[in-house]
C-alpha cells in the first residue's frame, strides 16, 4: 500500500466508511464524515468530491452486497442444519430396519424350522449374511 498512494487513501476512506458506520444513523452520513476527514492534499479527495453521488451510491450498493451475503451465508447454514438433521433421522431409520432384520433373521436361524435359503428369500437378503449371521450366534 505504501507503493501507491491512492490504493492507500482509498483503503483508508473505506474504513472510515466502516467505522463511521457505527457512529452515524446513515450510510450517507458515514460517506460524508468519511470524505470531510480525508486530508486536504489526498490525491483522491478531488475525484471523490467531485463524484459524490456516484461515490455515495457505490458505497450504499456495497454496503447492502456485504449485508446480503451475510444473510445468505447464514441461511445457507440454516438450510444445511436442516438437510443433516433430515438425513440423520434418515439414516437412523434406515439403521433401525437394518438392526430389525438382523433380529428377525437370527430368531429365526435359532428356531431352525427354515433353512438359511428359505430365510434369505423371506428377508430379502444374501444367502452369505445369514450364514454369516448363523457362524456369529454359534
Amino acid at each position: 500500500m505504501d507503493a501507491c498512494k491512492p490504493l492507500k487513501e482509498y483503503a483508508w476512506f473505506v474504513g472510515k466508511i466502516r467505522e463511521n458506520r457505527e457512529i452515524f444513523e446513515t450510510l450517507e452520513e458515514a460517506v460524508d464524515a468519511a470524505l470531510n476527514e480525508l486530508a486536504d492534499d489526498s490525491i483522491i479527495k478531488p475525484f471523490l468530491i467531485d463524484n459524490k453521488a456516484e461515490v455515495k451510491e457505490m458505497c450504499i450498493t456495497e454496503y447492502d452486497e456485504e449485508k446480503t451475503f451475510a444473510q445468505q451465508r447464514a441461511e445457507g447454514v440454516e438450510e444445511g442444519r436442516i438437510e443433516g438433521r433430515r438425513e440423520g433421522r434418515i439414516e437412523g431409520i434406515q439403521e433401525g430396519i437394518k438392526e430389525g432384520i438382523i433380529e428377525s433373521v437370527k430368531k429365526f436361524i435359532k428356531k431352525g424350522k427354515l433353512s438359511y435359503d428359505e430365510i434369505a428369500d423371506n428377508f430379502e437378503i444374501p444367502i452369505e449374511e445369514v450364514r454369516r449371521l448363523a457362524a456369529q450366534m454359534s
